[in-house]
C-alpha cells in the first residue's frame, strides 16, 4: 500500500497488519458497517442505477461482481439490489453468448449464488434488521414489539421469535421485490445436480439476440422462486407472495406486455465496463507513456475521485498540483455515493497507474462484529 487514507476518512477503516517471516506490511480495509448503513440510509431515495454507481466505487470485495454479500445486499437494497443485479448479469450472459468465452466473473459464480439463495435463511441469519426501512409497517410492528420486551421483567424469546417469524412479510409483501427476484431466477440456466462450474449459466433474456423466451424465463423463475427461493418459509407467507406475483402477472398478461421490459427499467442499465469499477483516480489526459506507465496531466485538464479511496490517493500523494482550497473542501466531504468530484490542476504531474487503479483488498466476514 503506497497512501495513506486521509485522516477525515479514517474512522471508515481500519489497519491490517500481514505477516511475512520477519517482513510486515500494512493494508487498510473498508468497514463493511460503513457500506451496509449507507445502503440503508438512502436506498429509498436511490434507484438501481444510483446503488450499482455507489457499489462501483468500493474495492471489489464490495462490488456486485463479488457473490459474498449478496445476502445482505438482498436485506438492505431488495428490489433496487435485484435489479442492478439483473442488469449486471445480463451484461455476463451477453458477452457469453455472444463470444463463447467466460467473463471476468463468470455467470456460473453469480447463477449458482443465486440457485442456492434461501430467504428463510437471510431473514434468521441477518444482523441488519436495524438498518431496515423503518418507515415500512412491517418494520415498525416489529420494532414496537422488541421495544415491548425489552421492557418486560423476563424476556420472552417465545413471543420474540413469533414477531420475528412475522417479519417475513417485509420481503412477501413487498411486490416490487417479489416480482423483480422471481424474473431474476427465471434467467438461471443451470443443473442442480451438476458439479460443472462452467459459463453460461445465466441466459440472456434481455438483447435482440436473447437464449430464451420472456415466457418461458417467467415460468423457469416461478418455479425457482416458489420451490427454492422460499423453501423453508411459512405457507402463510409463500402464498402472500404468490398472490401478489399473479396480480402482477396477470395485469401485465392483459396488456400483453413483456414482464422483463416492465419489471426492469433500460434506464437503470449501466455500462457493463464501466471504468468505475476498475479505477479509483480519472483523468481527462489523453498523454500517456506506456513504457513508465504514467499519465502527464497539465494545468487545467480535470482529475476526479468518487470515493474515500480515491480522495485520499489524491490527497496523500498529489494535493500539492492542485488549489488548496479544492483540497480542504475534498477533505471535509461528508458522502461519496458514486458521483465524480472534479479538481483542476494547477501544476503538471505524472499520474501513475498503479494510482489509478482500484485498490483492493479481501472481504472479512467479522469485521462488523469489530467495527460495528
Amino acid at each position: 500500500m503506497n497512501f495513506e487514507i486521509c485522516k477525515e476518512f479514517q474512522e471508515n477503516f481500519y489497519e491490517v497488519h500481514i505477516f511475512d517471516g520477519l517482513s510486515e506490511s500494512k493494508m487498510v480495509h473498508l468497514k463493511s458497517s460503513w457500506v451496509f448503513k449507507t445502503i440503508g440510509k438512502n436506498n429509498k431515495k436511490w434507484s438501481p442505477k444510483c446503488l450499482q454507481r455507489f457499489l462501483d466505487t468500493l474495492p471489489y470485495c464490495y462490488q456486485i461482481r463479488s457473490t459474498d454479500l449478496y445476502k445482505s445486499y438482498i436485506e438492505l437494497a431488495k428490489s433496487n439490489f435485484i435489479e442492478a443485479l439483473y442488469f449486471y448479469t445480463q451484461g455476463n450472459a451477453a458477452v457469453e453468448s455472444m463470444t463463447g468465452r467466460d467473463t471476468s466473473n463468470t455467470s456460473s459464480n453469480i447463477g449458482r449464488e443465486l440457485f442456492n439463495l434461501r430467504l428463510e435463511k437471510i431473514l434468521s441469519h441477518s444482523k441488519l434488521k436495524e438498518l431496515y426501512d423503518s418507515d415500512n409497517h412491517h418494520i415498525k410492528k416489529f420494532r414496537k414489539t422488541e421495544k415491548y420486551l425489552s421492557e418486560e421483567e423476563v424476556f420472552s424469546w417465545g413471543k420474540y421469535s413469533l414477531a420475528m417469524s412475522k417479519l417475513m412479510s417485509y420481503f412477501t409483501d413487498d411486490k416490487d421485490f417479489t416480482f423483480k427476484m422471481m424474473l431474476l431466477l427465471g434467467t438461471l440456466n443451470l443443473d442442480e445436480d451438476s458439479d460443472d462450474f462452467c459459463f453460461g449459466q445465466i441466459n440472456d433474456v434481455s438483447s435482440e439476440y436473447n437464449e430464451i423466451h420472456p415466457e418461458v424465463a417467467y415460468k423457469t423463475g416461478e418455479a425457482f422462486f416458489f420451490e427454492k427461493f422460499l423453501d423453508g418459509v411459512d405457507e402463510k407467507y409463500a402464498n402472500e407472495a404468490f398472490l401478489n406475483i399473479r396480480k402482477t402477472k396477470n395485469a401485465l398478461d392483459l396488456m400483453k406486455v413483456d414482464p422483463y421490459k416492465y419489471a426492469f427499467n433500460e434506464k437503470n442499465k449501466t455500462d457493463f465496463w464501466t471504468p468505475e469499477r476498475y479505477s479509483d483516480l480519472f483523468t481527462e489526459s489523453k498523454s500517456y507513456d506506456e513504457q513508465k506507465k504514467i499519465f502527464m496531466v497539465t494545468p487545467e485538464q480535470k482529475v476526479a475521485v468518487s470515493s474515500m479511496i480515491g480522495a485520499s490517493k489524491l490527497i496523500s500523494k498529489y494535493q500539492k498540483f492542485f488549489d488548496p482550497k479544492d483540497i480542504k473542501s475534498l477533505k471535509k466531504r461528508k458522502s461519496f455515493y458514486g458521483r465524480k468530484i472534479q479538481l483542476t490542476c494547477k501544476k503538471e504531474f505524472m499520474l501513475s497507474d498503479d494510482d489509478k487503479d482500484k485498490y483492493s483488498h479481501m472481504l472479512d466476514k467479522n469485521d462488523r462484529n469489530l467495527f460495528p
